[in-house]
C-alpha cells in the first residue's frame, strides 16, 4: 500500500495554487505554504482558527473574491467557481481562478470547504492571449482585421494580407481601405466604420461588394463590430469576412438559368392555352355548324319558289273577276297562301332559334379566346346563372356532335339552383366531359343502348355537383391517376388537353373534377364540384398541375354508382 499522505502532502506544499479548509464556522483548519505566503505568514499555527475577515495581511482582491465564494456557500452548501478574474494584487494587475466546495460528513451534514484558487499575472496572462491570437491570425482562411478609431489598419490575419496583395504584415499596419479599394467602396467601409463606432451597433452578416483600385470585383459576407477597452470605451472596430465571389457567380449563373427556364415555361404555357382555345372552340364550332346546316335546310326547303309562281297567277289573271271563285287554280290558291306562310312562320320561327343558338355558341368561342387575357392577369367574370339552363346549354350543344350517333343523353336535375360562378369555364369543362362520354360511348362494344347520364345535385349547402356518366369502354384503374396530366390521352387522335385544362379549370374556381370508373368496359363518371357562392382566389394559373386525383368521396358514391353500372 502506498502511503498518499506523503505524496498529498509534498504536491500541497509545491504547487503554486492556493489551497485551504475550513469548518462548519468557516474558521481555518488547513492550507498549504502557498496560501500562507499570500498571508504574509510562515507558520500554520498562527493563523489556524481564523475567519478570512479576521486577516488584514491578504490582499483586498482577493480577500473579496474569497468571501463572496464563501458566503454563498453558507447560504446555498453548493460549489462556488470563478474563472480569470481581474482585480489588483499588491498594485499590479492580475487574474484569479478559484473553486470552492462544500464538505459533507456521510449522513449529509455540512462540515466545512475546501477552497483552491490561483493568481495569474496580467503579462503572463496576455502572452497566453497573444500566442492564442497568433496562432488564429496565421491559421484562418477567413479575413480578420482590427482597425483603430481613423479606420487604420492594426493588425489583420495572414489571409487578409494575401487578400490585400501586400508583401507582408508590416506594410499594412497604419494603411486604410482607401490604400486598397476604389473610392466609393472605401468610402462605404469608412462611413459604416464610423457608424459602428457611434451607435455601437454591429453589423452582422451583410454582403458587401469590393471593387479593387484596378476594377476587380470581389464579394465577401461581413461581420463588423465595434473594438471596446476593459473600460467599454470604443476604440475602434474589428471585423472578419469570407470570400464568396465563387458563389455569387454560381448565384448569377444560376439567375440567368431561371430566366431562361421562366422564357421557356411562359412559351410552354402559351402553346397550352393556345392548344385548350384550339381544343374547346372545336368542340363549340361542332355546334354552330349544325346551326348553320339546319338553317341553311330550312331556307332551302321553304318553298319560296312556289309562292313566286302563286303570285305570277295572280298577276296573269288579275282581270279575271272570276279567277279565284271559278277557275280551278284559283279556287286552290287561298289554302295554298295560307299553307305557304304556315310553314314560312315556321321555318322562321326555327331559323330564330338557330340564330340564337349560333350567338350564343358564338358569344361563347369569343369568351374561350378572350381567356387568354387571364396570362395578363385580367380576372375572369363571375355572374349568377341557373345551373340547370347552363347544363341545358352544355346539353345541346354536345347533342349536336350526337346527331350522327346512336348514343342517347339522360337528364337527372335533382335541384335547380342558382351560383355565381364563370359560366363559359364551366361550359367549357361540360362540354368536354359530354363530348368524352360520348367517344367513350361509341368505343364500346357491348350491344346494349349507349347512354350519356347529366346529374346535378347539392351534396352540401355550400357545393353543388354536376356529374357527367356514360356507360361506354371505362377507365383503366391504372390510368385514374393520369387521366388529367397534360398531354396523358388514350385516343389515337387525342391530343391530352380537355381533361387537363378541365380539372386545372375546376381548380381555379374553387372546385375538382373527379373520375372514378369501376373498370374497363364498365363506363366511368365525371364528377364537378363548384361552390354556390364565388370565392376569388389570386393564385389561379390555368397551367397548375392537378395532383388531387382519386376515387369518388364515401358521401358521393351513391350519386356516380347507378349512372355507370
Amino acid at each position: 500500500m502506498h502511503d498518499l499522505s506523503l505524496h498529498q502532502s509534498q504536491f500541497n506544499s509545491q504547487t503554486a495554487d492556493r489551497i485551504y479548509f475550513r469548518d462548519r464556522d468557516f474558521r481555518l483548519i488547513s492550507a498549504n505554504q502557498a496560501f500562507l505566503n499570500d498571508l504574509r505568514c510562515q507558520r500554520l499555527e498562527n493563523v489556524v482558527g481564523t475567519r478570512l475577515n479576521e486577516i488584514s495581511a491578504q490582499s483586498d482582491g482577493i480577500q473579496r473574491l474569497l468571501v463572496e465564494a464563501e458566503e454563498k456557500i453558507s447560504q446555498t452548501h453548493t460549489t462556488q467557481k470563478k474563472e480569470r478574474v481581474r482585480c489588483a494584487i499588491n498594485n499590479t494587475e492580475a487574474f484569479v481562478s478559484l473553486e470552492c466546495h462544500p464538505v459533507f460528513s456521510n449522513d449529509g451534514k455540512f462540515q466545512g470547504i475546501a477552497c483552491r484558487y490561483c493568481v495569474q499575472g496580467f503579462a503572463d496572462h496576455l502572452g497566453f492571449e497573444t500566442v492564442l491570437i497568433d496562432a488564429l491570425m496565421k491559421s484562418t482562411q477567413d479575413n480578420i482585421y482590427f482597425k483603430d478609431v481613423n479606420s487604420r489598419f492594426i493588425r489583420v490575419s495572414n489571409s487578409m494580407v494575401e487578400r490585400l496583395g501586400a508583401p507582408n504584415l508590416e506594410s499594412i499596419l497604419g494603411t486604410t481601405d482607401f490604400d486598397y479599394w476604389n473610392f466609393e467602396c472605401a468610402q462605404g467601409f469608412f462611413e459604416c466604420e464610423r457608424r459602428i463606432m457611434e451607435t455601437r451597433e454591429p453589423v452582422i452578416g451583410v454582403c458587401e461588394k469590393e471593387i479593387r483600385t484596378d476594377g476587380k470585383t470581389s464579394w465577401v459576407i461581413t461581420s463588423k463590430m465595434p473594438l471596446e477597452d476593459e473600460f467599454g470605451n470604443v476604440f475602434g472596430t474589428f471585423g472578419i469576412s469570407k470570400d464568396i465571389s465563387d458563389l455569387k457567380e454560381t448565384e448569377f449563373e444560376l439567375q440567368k438559368t431561371n430566366e431562361k427556364l421562366l422564357a421557356a415555361s411562359r412559351r410552354a404555357g402559351m402553346a397550352e392555352i393556345a392548344s385548350n382555345v384550339i381544343h374547346n372552340v372545336g368542340n363549340v364550332l361542332n355546334s354552330v355548324n349544325v346551326s348553320l346546316s339546319l338553317s341553311r335546310t330550312a331556307v332551302k326547303n321553304s318553298g319560296v319558289e312556289n309562292l313566286l309562281k302563286a303570285a305570277d297567277l295572280l298577276k296573269h289573271n288579275a282581270n279575271d273577276p272570276e279567277f279565284l271563285s271559278h277557275n280551278p287554280k284559283g279556287k286552290i290558291l287561298p289554302d295554298f297562301l295560307r299553307m305557304s306562310a304556315e310553314s314560312l312562320a315556321e321555318m322562321r320561327s326555327s331559323v330564330l332559334d338557330e340564330l340564337e343558338h349560333l350567338g350564343r355558341n358564338l358569344d361563347h368561342i369569343k369568351t374561350i379566346v378572350s381567356m387568354q387575357q387571364q396570362y395578363a392577369g385580367v380576372v375572369a367574370v363571375t355572374e349568377t346563372v341557373s345551373v340547370i339552363q347552363l347544363v341545358e346549354d352544355a346539353v345541346r350543344i354536345g347533342e349536336c356532335t350526337l346527331s350522327a350517333s346512336n348514343v342517347g343523353i339522360q337528364k337527372d336535375f335533382v335541384v335547380d339552383i342558382e351560383a355565381d360562378i364563370d359560366k363559359h369555364r364551366v361550359l367549357q369543362i361540360l362540354v368536354n366531359l359530354i363530348r368524352n362520354a360520348k367517344h367513350a360511348c361509341e368505343d364500346a362494344a357491348h350491344d346494349q343502348p349507349k347512354t350519356i347520364c347529366v346529374t346535378i345535385d347539392q351534396p352540401t349547402d355550400d357545393f353543388f355537383m354536376v356529374e357527367v356518366s356514360d356507360n361506354g369502354v371505362g377507365i383503366d384503374e391504372k390510368n385514374l391517376t393520369s387521366i388529367f396530366n397534360h398531354g396523358f390521352t388514350t385516343k389515337d387522335e387525342g391530343k391530352g388537353f380537355g381533361l387537363h385544362s378541365s380539372a386545372n379549370a375546376a381548380k381555379d374556381l374553387g372546385g375538382s373534377l373527379i373520375a372514378t370508373s369501376p373498370g374497363k368496359g364498365k363506363g366511368a363518371a365525371f364528377v364537378l364540384n363548384l361552390p354556390i357562392k364565388h370565392t376569388p382566389r389570386t393564385d389561379a394559373k390555368l397551367t397548375e398541375e392537378v395532383t388531387s386525383i382519386g376515387k369518388i368521396e364515401p358521401e358521393m358514391s351513391a350519386s356516380a354508382a347507378g349512372p355507370t353500372a
